[in-house]
């Protein structure tokens, strides 16, 4: 689905979400635009010939938006943190990164100036935008020898009318209700929901639709924007059925109402 290039160029009231695919989202408030996880490039590999390979362009091009003030990552794999990318990005736009901790070094030897690193629970503010870096249930490495050396996370954006969270990457765990517990109700979710088969191998790093129902139910969102598949295959189950599963799971849950599966280009106005 291609964007509408005059739509992105207009600033929203509160707030616009743009999928990107996977779970890359541009996510635009009235006084900044933020990337979230712009993973835009042809593998999500080391490789450049070799790896999981889009399904899917990606929506815009790296060098396509009408501006990019912040850039947020959940974690440094390469499904979500792409060095191609994310040098066009420091080139083109030269953003502020917020990152959680650890990232920082990855991005500043890339030749990006500017980098917020930040633990769970830690905030910086941005164009109105108070971002909070919180848990996820995760891993990060980006090779044999550095697993675990930086810290994963999904993160909170919150302004005087809106609160956008971001899961980023995340297996069901204690942490959503945690999260509840100590952070303001969302308006909005993007919550992962792919790349979960065989439960065996994948159940403590990805959340299955289920899982991320019950994710839903804890947070308790106004909306929900399912992300993290269709993009790439990753894992065993079919690729088109995450969004089945989740929109099945969320009837039985009563939560349909507030589930929108949308699809890779389409744009979303918070009102």
């Amino acid at each position: 689905m291609a964007v509408d290039a005059k739509v992105l160029a207009t600033k929203p009231k509160k707030m616009r979400l743009t999928w990107l695919g996977h779970t890359a989202v541009y996510a635009q408030f009235p006084k900044l635009n933020v990337l979230l996880d712009p993973m835009l490039g042809e593998r999500a590999s080391p490789f450049s010939f070799i790896g999981p390979k889009r399904l899917v362009p990606p929506a815009v091009a790296p060098v396509g938006f009408p501006g990019v003030d912040a850039v947020v990552f959940s974690h440094d794999h390469y499904d979500h943190l792409d060095a191609w990318t994310t040098k066009i990005l420091i080139r083109e736009y030269d953003p502020l990164f917020v990152v959680p901790l650890g990232m920082d070094t990855i991005l500043k030897s890339w030749g990006a100036s500017n980098v917020v690193a930040l633990d769970w629970y830690e905030t910086t503010e941005v164009g109105g935008v108070t971002m909070t870096c919180a848990p996820a249930r995760h891993f990060s490495g980006r090779g044999l020898t550095n697993r675990n050396r930086t810290l994963w996370a999904s993160w909170y954006f919150q302004t005087k009318d809106i609160v956008l969270y971001f899961g980023g990457d995340s297996a069901f765990g204690t942490h959503y209700a945690e999260m509840a517990a100590r952070m303001p109700r969302p308006d909005v979710a993007l919550l992962p929901i792919g790349a979960y088969e065989p439960r065996s191998i994948m159940a403590p790093v990805h959340m299955d639709p289920l899982e991320a129902v019950e994710a839903a139910k804890i947070l308790d969102p106004g909306t929900v924007l399912p992300t993290h598949w269709g993009t790439f295959v990753l894992t065993t189950e079919p690729v088109d059925e995450p969004p089945r599963a989740f929109l099945a799971a969320a009837r039985m849950a009563g939560l349909a109402d507030r589930v929108k599966v949308w699809k890779v280009g389409e744009s979303v106005l918070v009102r």
